[in-house]
């Protein structure tokens, strides 16, 4: 564990303000749409109506004949000029990842993911074209001009009506639309141990799907070089080299004719961190034109067609014996992977984190995945593991009140304890660290647990309804495991690093400058962040996981260390002496034999002035590549309290308080505030969000934001959340993660206060979004019941 020594360069764990809020906050933001190159032309995509449909041929006679129509091209032209499918590689690969497979253990099939179709469009809004022109206008002009022969087929939208006898295949290559089916844990010994429960509960739920709705939409701006050979494409994403590598595939060149360039970026959550088909289009339409050529899709195309969330159905049972021990779980499992299948790391991330923050003796779990005609699903903030914890949380919620057990006794009796780490679980994930109790008393603390009933109290008096949710959690962090960090400090009083992940909002530039700036003792206002362009970051995993911190930490950790061994080097070099006779000290490397030192600026420039021997003559720079699979399991507890109208059912949330352990805090100001986003995005999801598809005709309802229901400033009380440091022995400076801990217990601490405050009227369930209309008709339909059963 790297030492974090007091000094006067010591920021790590001090509320830095960010360094980049000043660029942006005064519109000098480099976002992709801001890009813009002579004589660019612009791209709009024809889209498939259809859910599902063959493809009979395109028409573009008539958009060609529009002015300034330039090109329109299909998937023929796609297939004709050799282009290959997008290499998603979406099963997760490190080391302890869950090994999913296809049926049988077989290879999974993902379904070739074209940059247009030639065969069918597989969802509503696919590209089935693209049209070139002079202007945006008269591209899109151009684009209502093509004429799309199709063959209507037989479809399928919810992955529980996809996997029946009959359903419409997405793919002829899989039959049944099951793409992975794999199962985890122990099943005799949980059937044992079902077999001698006192208890079960059982539960079917489903967590529904959402979008990432970032604050700006995909742009991506291609150019061809014809003299280098070279492709440039600008466009946001989660990490520019893996982007980098996907596209030379796609397009069959070398990956060094291929620059990716993506500086700020409006949001991510992981619906930009894989390759979409106009990135690839634009580069590929630039060589063919010779001229740049821009693509920005609108607020309906994103909602359309950017990579979406969540979609997960499951029935889960729970086996307590008679003093409310967990004795045993299972669950099946079965994820919405849309038409091909982009990423599989929510159903295996989710799959290592079923039994949650409890020491459940054996469980098994089925993971299944299965194609739909609806947009491919991609990691979305907390990938998977916000699914699994609504389904545990729920699970244990409905067995405490329908059992009669204290719903927090119940789950302190079964907590994992903090001398059990590290623990390994029933299905095979070991957990590094974490006092998950201390964690649930901490939030009770700060919520005023025990005050609640006086609330509750009060609000009947005002004619509301009172919920109080609880939900403790546990989820993983892992992610791409290659990182690398270049160090240079310049004479000029300088230092730069260059390095593989990518923000979206997360503020790298400045908690990664507070760890260049403790650990080489240099103050963090000279501290200079570089990322974004593969021309000068070679390698990098990019930001998703929750990795890029801890990544980022241990590479610059492990390069801070090598960069001060140099630098002892070459002050022994400049000074005659032996390396063992330097030490580094208090910020400057100081002779033992003499009197003479510097600062790291100081020795800069004086290495830039000395011949220095060839291993040392490039001054007081280091580069290094770190590989990391050991995952990290951040955790900690939500309490939320909720007031309904019964007459309306419009709910406030009036409390909302959290506890999260994310390892060693770099910046507590930046980590508040990504738990208070990630609070806000799971609430959302909780409370209002839904991408809706119709089960008639199989259109997506939300197309604007008319249709898709956000959190806002005024319908989210102010926050109180707390950071717990249990420093994870897996890294050097003992980082866990903190910008998904507040998406994660959302969902269920959301659905477990609603379903508190409907309690008296039967309530077991409700399904998200808990909108007021559905709590107004889930109250009209358990009155109804009750009406029915007293008439009984």
């Amino acid at each position: 564990m790297t030492k974090i020594e007091a000094s006067e360069f010591h920021s790590i764990g001090k509320p830095v303000r960010r360094n980049e809020d000043a660029r942006l906050l005064r519109g000098k933001g480099r976002f992709t749409d801001d890009f813009s190159i002579p004589g660019q032309a612009y791209a709009v995509m024809v889209r498939s109506p259809h859910p599902h449909a063959r493809i009979l041929g395109i028409d573009s006679s008539a958009a060609l004949a529009l002015p300034g129509v330039l090109a329109v091209y299909t998937g023929a032209d796609v297939a004709a000029d050799g282009l290959k499918p997008i290499p998603h590689d979406p099963v997760p690969k490190t080391k302890y990842d869950m090994k999913l497979a296809g049926p049988g253990g077989t290879p999974i099939f993902i379904g070739p993911h074209m940059l247009l179709p030639a065969d069918k469009a597989r969802h509503v809004g696919e590209a089935v074209a693209m049209v070139v022109a002079e202007t945006e206008a008269q591209a899109m002009d151009g684009a209502e001009a093509v004429l799309v022969d199709y063959e209507v087929l037989s479809w399928a939208a919810d992955q529980r009506l996809a996997i029946q006898p009959g359903a419409a295949p997405v793919w002829d290559e899989v039959k049944d639309n099951v793409l992975v089916d794999t199962t985890f844990g122990d099943i005799e010994g949980t059937d044992r141990a079902f077999a001698v429960a006192a208890h079960s509960v059982r539960m079917e739920i489903y967590i529904p799907r959402v979008t990432g709705v970032t604050i700006e939409p995909r742009s991506a701006l291609g150019n061809y070089d014809a003299d280098t050979g070279r492709y440039t494409l600008h466009c946001g994403g989660g990490g520019a080299v893996r982007q980098k590598h996907e596209l030379s595939t796609v397009l069959g060149v070398d990956p060094e004719r291929v620059r990716v360039l993506t500086f700020d970026v409006g949001g991510n959550f992981g619906s930009k961190n894989r390759v979409y088909v106009e990135y690839g289009l634009v580069m590929w339409a630039a060589q063919k034109l010779g001229r740049a050529v821009k693509n920005t899709v609108s607020r309906s195309e994103a909602f359309l067609t950017d990579y979406q969330g969540r979609d997960l159905a499951a029935v889960v049972e729970l086996a307590l014996d008679a003093e409310g021990k967990f004795l045993a779980m299972r669950s099946d499992n079965i994820s919405n992977v849309g038409a091909r299948c982009v990423s599989l790391s929510p159903l295996g991330k989710g799959s290592g984190l079923i039994t949650g923050s409890y020491d459940i003796p054996v469980a098994t779990l089925r993971a299944r995945a299965v194609f739909t005609n609806t947009m491919p699903t991609q990691a979305y903030r907390s990938s998977g593991r916000p699914e699994v914890n609504f389904i545990l949380e729920r699970v244990i919620d409905t067995a405490a009140r329908e059992l009669g057990f204290d719903r927090i006794e119940l789950r302190r009796k079964n907590f994992v304890k903090p001398d059990q780490m590290p623990y390994t679980n029933a299905v095979g994930a070991t957990y590094d660290s974490g006092t998950y109790e201390a964690n649930m008393d901490l939030a009770m603390k700060i919520a005023d647990w025990n005050g609640a009933e006086a609330r509750r109290a009060d609000a009947q008096k005002r004619g509301k309804l009172f919920g109080l949710g609880f939900a403790n959690y546990v989820e993983s962090s892992i992610g791409s495991p290659r990182e690398r960090a270049e160090i240079t400090i310049h004479p000029q009083g300088k230092v730069s690093c260059v390095i593989g992940t990518q923000p979206s909002g997360q503020g790298h530039e400045t908690s990664f400058a507070q760890v260049v700036a403790d650990l080489c003792s240099v103050p963090v206002e000279t501290v200079t962040i570089i990322l974004g362009d593969t021309d000068i970051v070679k390698v990098g995993g990019g930001s998703h996981s929750g990795r890029s911190m801890r990544h980022a930490g241990t590479v610059i950790s492990k390069a801070s260390t090598l960069l001060i061994e140099k630098g002892k080097r070459i002050t022994a070099a400049i000074l005659g002496k032996t390396p063992d006779q330097i030490d580094f000290t208090d910020g400057r490397f100081v002779s033992t034999v003499t009197n003479k030192s510097y600062s790291m600026f100081e020795l800069a420039a004086e290495a830039a002035r000395t011949a220095l021997p060839d291993d040392l003559a490039d001054g007081l720079t280091i580069g290094l590549t770190n590989e990391m699979h050991e995952p990290v399991f951040p955790n900690g507890t939500a309490i939320c309290e909720v007031e309904i109208d019964p007459a309306t059912g419009w709910i406030d949330i009036t409390r909302y308080a959290t506890v999260d352990d994310v390892g060693r805090c770099i910046n507590p100001l930046i980590v508040h505030g990504q738990t208070h986003g990630g609070i806000a995005q799971g609430v959302g999801q909780a409370m209002w969000e839904l991408f809706e598809i119709d089960a008639e005709s199989g259109q997506p309802l939300a197309g604007s934001f008319m249709d898709y229901g956000m959190p806002r400033f005024d319908n989210l009380p102010s926050f109180r959340t707390e950071i717990a440091e249990v420093l994870s022995p897996t890294n050097p400076l003992g980082i866990k993660a903190g910008g998904e801990g507040g998406t994660t217990p959302a969902l269920s601490v959301i659905v477990n206060a609603v379903v508190d405050a409907l309690k008296d009227y039967g309530v077991r369930d409700i399904r998200m979004p808990t909108t007021p209309y559905r709590i107004w008709q889930t109250i009209q339909d358990a009155k109804a019941a009750s009406k029915t059963k007293s008439a009984a």
